[in-house]
């Protein structure tokens, strides 16, 4: 289950898996994941829970925490007062990278030169 994902040219996301596999490099690490959002509703999540949730999902705390940091890495979920929610971060952080890549093309049709 610890194979290396396939990236693809031209992406569809179907599915939360789908989603996921964007961000992680693993399909264990997509099963992690997908096990801890699961658990954040609108109150968050307790991180203090973490021996129960990873003895439940019978995975070992190195996994899990590495899921954790990855998630919040790319600003899928935040950390505040103990809980973990989801988060916005990563919304945020897509439209600039989509808002740079527009001014990119633009100028490499006006035929600017674009230094990368």
């Amino acid at each position: 289950m610890g194979y290396r994902i396939r990236v693809v040219k031209r992406p569809e996301i179907l599915t939360p898996s789908h989603f996921l596999r964007y961000i992680l490099r693993t399909e264990l690490q997509v099963e992690v994941a997908r096990s801890l959002l699961s658990v954040m509703d609108k109150e968050g999540w307790d991180s203090r829970q973490w021996q129960i949730f990873c003895e439940e999902h019978n995975m070992k705390p190195g996994i899990y925490s590495k899921v954790l940091k990855q998630l919040r890495t790319a600003g899928l979920i935040e950390k505040r007062h103990l809980r973990y929610y989801l988060s916005k971060d990563f919304v945020i952080a897509l439209r600039k990278l989509a808002d740079y890549w527009e001014t990119v093309v633009n100028m490499n049709r006006r035929g600017e030169e674009i230094g990368f």
